[in-house]
């Protein structure tokens, strides 16, 4: 027997994307550790080319994918509803 008071959304927006508020902060939380290790481990004489490097590959992990992001921009159309979606929306659907 199926309960009557149960509200069932249909037609729910779907994403195949992450939300733009995602990708800032997987951004701000790499920059966040980058600027930790700097913090936290550049006291020895190396560490500082260590840190410069992992840095450096945390720049990388961050730059390929903004590019990407950018390059998708492009091509996509500038008045589609993914773009203008709320946070909130894209993480209920």
């Amino acid at each position: 027997m199926t309960n009557t008071n149960e509200v069932i959304r249909h037609n729910r927006p779907v994403s195949d994307g992450l939300h733009p508020l995602v990708y800032k902060a997987m951004a701000g939380l790499a920059l966040w550790f980058a600027l930790s290790a700097w913090v936290f481990f550049g006291v020895a004489d190396y560490t500082g080319l260590a840190l410069a490097v992992v840095s450096f590959f945390l720049f990388i992990t961050v730059a390929i994918p903004f590019a990407i992001w950018l390059a998708w921009q492009g091509s996509s159309i500038s008045g589609s509803p993914e773009n203008s979606r709320r946070f909130r929306d894209w993480a209920a659907g």
